[in-house]
């Protein structure tokens, strides 16, 4: 079977391989994974600070995420448009590692590229033995060892922060295996801020299951609940600290009546009534 490299895609997708550097970034690292747990927009922000003369020689950067072993799958590529040095005064809001804009470190311009586009998130290449080298020129040979989803970790492992499930409903391509899942079931969930512990259980019981409800708080932050809502209204970035979990799953059969009183039950057991964001 004849093998595919990332070069070859490279050259079919109008990109010079002695332009490009590819950027393999490690959730063993503390600070990326801090990152990495709040969602593509913090990775892209971590993604662009850099040495200021890292880019010298490199138009493009194509970056990846490491997997067990030597994989690396694919986040994204950029066309890089300039630098500018990193300020605490030109850090994004909720960064979750505002150490970095202390440093001296260059925050880079970059474009999302189109490049690879469908593959976000799907690709997986072979970093090969140098893994300890988190760059590497893009003319290193690197083969294409699986294309496909992220796979689903289970309702009971399941643990979202805002980012991530904001991830999964912009990225249906990638995340379908979890769409599915979610789509599938009724449940009660808990929506707990990561800063002040606060929390919230609510239910979702719509014939579009838990995955339809939990796309209403990427749309609106609040999902149209009153207690999240003034809670928002006091602290208007809090709900990039929600994290989303779930306490009880239920089929798309189950009634309304059942999965409500069990609502009630969690509250009761868990007084976010009394201490939490549940104003019912």
């Amino acid at each position: 079977m004849t093998e595919l490299y990332l070069s070859d895609l490279m050259k079919l997708g109008g990109i010079d391989p002695d332009e490009a550097v590819l950027i393999r970034h490690s959730v063993g690292d503390i600070a990326f994974a801090k990152c990495y747990e709040n969602g593509s927009e913090s990775i892209e922000q971590y993604t662009r600070l850099q040495a200021e003369h890292f880019s010298d020689g490199f138009k493009y950067w194509l970056v990846f995420i490491g997997e067990k072993g030597r994989g690396a799958r694919f986040f994204g590529a950029y066309t890089v448009k300039g630098k500018h040095p990193a300020t605490p005064d030109n850090m994004p809001t909720g960064f979750p590692v505002p150490e970095m804009f202390e440093r001296n470190v260059y925050q880079y311009d970059l474009e999302a590229n189109d490049f690879l586009s469908d593959y976000q998130g799907r690709l997986v290449i072979d970093w090969g033995n140098s893994a300890v080298a988190w760059h590497q020129k893009a003319t290193n040979p690197k083969k294409i060892i699986a294309v496909n989803s992220q796979d689903f970790v289970g309702y009971d492992n399941l643990i979202l922060s805002f980012g991530q499930l904001k991830d999964i409903v912009e990225k249906p391509n990638v995340y379908d295996k979890y769409i599915s899942a979610l789509s599938a079931v009724k449940a009660v969930y808990l929506i707990a801020d990561r800063k002040t512990g606060k929390q919230y259980i609510g239910s979702a019981t719509g014939s579009d299951g838990l995955f339809g409800r939990w796309k209403e708080y990427v749309k609106t932050f609040h999902g149209g609940n009153s207690g999240i809502r003034d809670y928002l209204a006091i602290s208007l970035d809090s709900y990039k600290d929600f994290q989303f979990s779930i306490l009880q799953i239920f089929s798309m059969n189950e009634s309304k009546e059942k999965i409500l009183n069990c609502e009630a039950l969690w509250k009761n057991k868990l007084l976010t009534k009394d201490f939490g964001l549940n104003d019912n």
